[in-house]
């Protein structure tokens, strides 16, 4: 052999090691493919279903009753404080009897 062919014969090599490195990398990157076809479908799916018993995802072992609990974590009761200046006062006179029973007052 000369020169000239063992340059080409080192080129053959190298370009048919390329060409399994990429075969094996079509391979590969087929293999993804599929894989985030089938979960972008998934997630296709799962947005047209209805939202109600689905969307909680899996419940508590263990749940509170609901409503507001007794004790501390009820808060501080209050009720709205006594102006400090009075604007108006505006007299609301009695009914004569009783509106329920027509009785006295």
């Amino acid at each position: 052999m000369n020169r000239r062919e063992a340059d080409l014969a080192r080129e053959l090599q190298a370009v048919r090691r390329e060409n399994r490195w990429l075969r094996a990398e079509v391979s590969r990157l087929r293999n993804q493919v599929s894989k985030l076809k089938a979960l972008l479908e998934e997630a296709r799916r799962a947005a047209k279903r209805p939202a109600a018993p689905f969307s909680k995802g899996t419940p508590k072992p263990h749940p509170r009753k609901p409503g507001r609990k007794p004790g501390k974590a009820y808060g501080s009761q209050s009720c709205r404080p006594v102006p400090r200046r009075i604007d108006e006062v505006v007299e609301a006179p009695l009914p004569e009897c009783c509106p329920h029973c027509a009785g006295e007052l």
